[in-house]
């Protein structure tokens, strides 16, 4: 009885540790509307799409774990793995050729491709299949330490946003910590937040400096109007 308890265990073990991990299926934050928080802009595309890491305790401690679960990856052998879209995997930066979590967003076959999202951070590359491997679910569980955000009450003016405009931004507001409130929350491939951002050292920053190329509805501009 004994042993045929020890195997059942080790079936279950086996089938856990070849599960695929989807979005969905991590931990969120738990944030909602009218909730402030604080954070660092890490990504900047445009004001209807950048990514903020949050600046809290738990989010230090989870990155802290990441780390030192996903240093281990390089001796991971997982042959010919084929992610899935939606699915949530390690993959090696190109950059720095360390370990992180992605979400998996296309995956070419013909060309042993796919498209990823790097979830705690919010920056993302096409990169080689064989840069990909499985992800445990002792790490996947952990909630995107970044998170998806637009400005709220923007609505794009243009397809694509005047490039020295992009480069003028990205410098003003990369790295910079800010505080945010919650205006919506917008359920799409991954959780986005339409919020109210003040930097530090300007409360209008984002109205008058990063929202050029975009209408924007102020209500303190119509009313000097």
């Amino acid at each position: 009885m004994i042993k045929a308890n020890l195997v059942s265990v080790d079936n279950s073990a086996a089938e856990d540790e070849g599960k695929k991990i989807m979005f969905p299926e991590l931990n969120t934050l738990g944030f909602k509307r009218s909730m402030k928080i604080q954070g660092t802009i890490t990504v900047f595309n445009n004001p209807n799409d950048f990514y903020v890491q949050v600046n809290s305790q738990e989010i230090v401690n989870n990155i802290s774990k990441l780390s030192v679960k996903l240093k281990d990856y390089d001796g991971v052998i997982q042959e010919d793995y084929i992610p899935s879209k939606g699915e949530v995997c390690a993959a090696k930066y190109s950059l720095d050729q360390t370990w992180y979590r992605v979400l998996i967003q296309d995956v070419d076959i013909i060309k042993k491709s796919a498209q990823v999202l790097y979830i705690d951070y919010g920056n993302g590359e096409n990169t080689s299949l064989h840069r990909i491997k499985r992800l445990h679910k002792d790490i996947g569980v952990f909630p995107p330490c970044a998170i998806k955000c637009c400005v709220a009450n923007v609505i794009t003016a243009m397809k694509e946003w005047d490039s020295n405009c992009s480069s003028t931004v990205v410098s003003l507001l990369m790295g910079k910590c800010c505080s945010l409130t919650i205006v919506d929350v917008l359920m799409d491939e991954m959780t986005a937040f339409a919020v109210d951002v003040v930097l530090p050292d300007s409360v209008v920053v984002l109205y008058r400096d990063v929202i050029i190329g975009y209408k924007s509805w102020n209500p303190m501009s119509d009313a000097k109007d």
